[in-house]
């Protein structure tokens, strides 16, 4: 497999989490990039797993919050409309959230979901380095 530029992983990255059909990304890139089947799977895999990486991640600190705040899934459900089972197979990341059901189960546990500077100097963006490096050390 030749190396891929980081823009290309980032197109991948896009059409995946605007919930393109795997099999019309590899249409795509396998045409476009005159890349093997076998290559354009191998790269879609790579960003499928750092996407489901950092899904896991973000809902894992959410769970913890809420037990932490002592909220049932009960009461998340009256909060946001979804049923009890669902927000269970949501935290738990069987059946990942879309960014906008995200956005509403942190709402309903008054959390904030934001993004930083990687590379900003300060307390907060050394904690995200510390999580983030454990996370892939694993």
């Amino acid at each position: 497999m030749n190396k891929v530029d980081s823009k290309k992983l980032r197109y991948i990255q896009e059409w995946l989490l605007q919930g393109r059909l795997v099999t019309d990304i590899l249409r795509n890139i396998m045409e476009k990039w005159e890349i093997s089947e076998e290559d354009g799977l191998t790269y879609i895999a790579s960003v499928s797993k750092k996407i489901e990486t950092a899904r896991k991640m973000l809902l894992d600190y959410l769970s913890k919050r809420i037990k932490e705040k002592e909220i049932t899934q009960e009461e998340l459900a009256k909060k946001t409309g979804f049923t009890q089972s669902n927000i269970s197979r949501m935290l738990s990341a069987k059946f990942p959230p879309t960014l906008d059901n995200l956005l509403t189960l942190c709402e309903a546990a008054n959390c904030y979901i934001f993004v930083i500077d990687k590379d900003a100097d300060d307390d907060l963006c050394d904690t995200m380095r510390n999580r983030w490096g454990k996370v892939h050390k694993n």
